[in-house]
């Protein structure tokens, strides 16, 4: 949020179509958002006093250097008010009527946000769902996305690992049978591989004489979330 207002205007300028990013260990896909053509403020964080490092509970206005905290103390109305103000201002992006999973030419950009891969780190929703999300998720299990790009279309399927045994879809939408059928046998040859190695390192006879089973968590069931398709008409 501190550079959404001086990034929207330089993506639009430059025609992205698509905006990936991560750090947020949560899945989110916006819907189609192009800037709302009106000037708005410019906001950074700052170092601290002693400039060791940042000052992560205040946004700073650029223009007129105004602190706005970021997480008021109960009852400092002010500081409340400023917060609401840098909210507002923050409310930069036109949100473009599309239908669907899949859009065509469309005038706005996609922004996603990956989830965690290694199932190391993960953080929490925020309790309302913001209006500019098309979809969101949290159900704290390693997830990954994979993008297929062609001359004039751009795809991208995310896959949330399960831990029931089972191997689940939820849709297929940009793949063909054969493709999908492809991957289920590589993928049970890959969990042929595990389960040998796993073996393997429970033989007390192994040649490299490990003392201690590593534990492989890579788990192989699958289920496909959410998709999206762009297509881009020459």
């Amino acid at each position: 949020m501190i550079l959404r207002t001086q990034l929207t205007p330089v993506f639009d300028a430059n025609d992205i179509d698509v905006v990936l990013q991560g750090h947020d260990h949560t899945y989110s896909r916006s819907k189609m958002l192009y800037g709302d053509g009106k000037t708005h403020g410019k906001y950074e964080f700052s170092l601290n006093a002693d400039g060791t490092d940042y000052d992560w509970d205040h946004a700073t206005n650029v223009d007129t250097q105004e602190q706005i905290a970021l997480a008021p103390e109960e009852g400092d109305t002010d500081a409340q008010a400023a917060l609401d103000a840098f909210h507002e201002d923050n409310n930069c992006y036109t949100i473009e009527d599309v239908d669907g999973d899949t859009v065509t030419d469309p005038q706005g950009i996609l922004y996603m946000t990956a989830n965690s891969a290694s199932g190391s780190k993960y953080y929490e929703l925020l309790s309302t769902q913001q209006d500019y999300v098309a979809a969101r998720s949290q159900n704290w299990l390693p997830s990954y996305s994979v993008i297929t790009l062609t001359a004039d279309t751009f795809a991208i399927d995310t896959y949330q690992i399960t831990d029931d045994g089972k191997l689940k879809q939820l849709m297929i939408l940009l793949q063909s049978r054969r493709l999908v059928q492809t991957q289920l046998m590589l993928l049970q040859i890959l969990q042929t591989v595990l389960q040998m190695i796993q073996t393997l390192l429970q033989t007390p006879q192994t040649v490299l004489q490990i003392q201690q089973k590593p534990q492989i968590h890579l788990q192989l069931q699958q289920r496909k979330l959410l998709e999206i398709k762009i297509i881009f008409r020459k």
